[in-house]
């Protein structure tokens, strides 16, 4: 039985990466892009990056620890009987982010950007092989920022714990391209 009967496309080839090719790394930056910004065409391309940033149109969220765990499964009745009764439709995903920059102006910009809705996208650092962002500009992002946490003790660091969240198809990841040189230093 052919799999285009039941609306599913064909499916391509899967890349298989050898030993020491895994990819490891941590996310330290992230960035707030504008809806509708037709400044950046290329993800890749420094110039365009420059010119976004000195316009307003990205806004750089700079030395964070940020995490992007796995997202949660939106399923749906399936119309079509026998096998399961759900299937998937969609994918909740959270970007959650500490920035450790506590003082009045990120006050500001940490209460202005909650409640609103724009793209969003960080910045893989690799400790091997190529940086790498993550864009997700096709899908509404909004954001959760708490104000700055004071935990008990001399050792510990006051830090801002923020979210962004979106929703997507089941088809849609965050797409990822290299690091335009220059920008995630």
């Amino acid at each position: 039985m052919s799999l285009e009967k039941y609306c599913c496309p064909s499916i391509g080839t899967k890349n298989t990466i050898c030993g020491s090719d895994k990819r490891k790394g941590g996310i330290k930056h992230a960035f707030v892009i504008k809806q509708g910004q037709t400044t950046i065409t290329d993800w890749e391309n420094e110039g365009q990056w420059l010119a976004a940033i000195a316009n307003g149109d990205v806004i750089m969220i700079e030395e964070i620890r940020g995490e992007y765990p796995e997202p949660s499964e939106v399923e749906a009745d399936k119309l079509i009987g026998c096998g399961n009764d759900t299937e998937l439709d969609g994918f909740n995903h959270v970007f959650n982010w500490q920035d450790r920059a506590v003082n009045q102006a990120n006050n500001e910009f940490y209460q202005d950007l909650n409640g609103c809705t724009r793209h969003f996208g960080w910045f893989d650092c690799q400790q091997n092989g190529t940086d790498i962002i993550h864009v997700v500009e096709d899908n509404d992002v909004s954001f959760v920022c708490k104000p700055a946490m004071i935990e008990a003790g001399a050792n510990t660091i006051q830090k801002y714990m923020c979210a962004a969240k979106w929703t997507s198809n089941f088809n849609q990841f965050p797409v990822q391209y290299t690091a335009p040189s220059g920008i995630f230093t």
